[in-house]
This record gives structure tokens, C-alpha cells and sequence, in this order.
């Protein structure tokens, strides 16, 4: 898991090519970019890649949950997103991560006759 002494980074390259699509301010309320009570992200760079997470899957989350010692929640940590588990006095809580979608990439099957 992501430790705030810990740059970030990108493993893949997707957070450098991807940045203009995750800023932080599209994540905050005032934004308006969630106005249901669920959203959805991206998982990008260091900070929201933890607990088995990689980058690319997408992240949905409920902003209307309340969470639990132990729940992942997308929160913002120093102007970045992150998902870190919950605890109490945990500040920038965006929604409690509820499911996550990854893209198969497994190899093609071989050609039967």
C-alpha cells in the first residue's frame, strides 16, 4: 500500500498519458462530475494501485456509504487520488470502493480443426 513518504509513480505509463482524463478536481464535489450518489475511475499510479488493484481497472464507488474501519475508500491525499483502507480521523473520503472491473488479457486460444 502507498505511504505518503513514497513518490509516485506510474508503472505502466497509463497515469502519464492518462492525467488530462484524472484530475483531482473532477473527483470534488464542487465539480459537479458526480452527481449520483455512485461514480466511477480509473485506477492510475502508485497512490490507487494497492491491495491487488492494477492499473486500469476501473473503480466504482459509492459516495453515499458509510465506511467502515477497513473499507477501501477513494479519498484525496495531498491533491491526489488514492484508495487507502478506512479509519477513523481519515480526511478527504470520496466513496467507499464497492466493485472493481479489470480487462481480460489472456492469450487467444489455439485454432482447432
Amino acid at each position: 500500500m502507498h505511504t505518503g513518504d513514497q513518490p509516485f509513480t506510474s508503472n505502466s505509463g497509463t497515469a502519464e498519458l492518462s492525467k488530462k482524463n484524472h484530475r483531482v478536481d473532477l473527483l470534488r464535489e464542487d465539480a459537479g462530475m458526480y452527481d449520483q450518489p455512485f461514480g466511477i475511475t480509473t485506477a492510475l499510479g502508485s497512490k490507487m494501485c494497492v491491495d491487488g488493484i492494477l492499473e486500469g481497472d476501473l473503480i466504482f464507488f459509492d459516495k453515499n456509504a458509510d465506511p467502515e474501519p477497513g473499507d477501501h475508500v477513494l479519498c484525496i491525499q495531498e491533491d491526489i487520488p488514492a484508495i487507502a483502507a478506512y479509519r477513523e480521523g481519515l480526511s478527504g473520503v470520496i466513496g467507499v470502493i464497492t466493485r472493481l472491473v479489470r480487462n481480460y488479457s489472456g492469450k487467444k486460444r489455439p485454432q482447432t480443426a
